[in-house]
């Protein structure tokens, strides 16, 4: 259920806002940059 909940987190409401188009490039880029600012390392 944790991780669940991060992944809602850190993935879908960042990626799934209104108007927004990802690429497998962009995805890739900001994924690690919003995990460790979730993570504080």
């Amino acid at each position: 259920m944790r991780i669940e909940a991060s992944c809602k987190t850190v993935v879908t409401t960042r990626l799934k806002r209104a108007g927004m188009c990802w690429t497998l490039e962009g995805l890739g880029a900001i994924l690690p940059l919003r995990t460790s600012m979730f993570n504080r390392t």
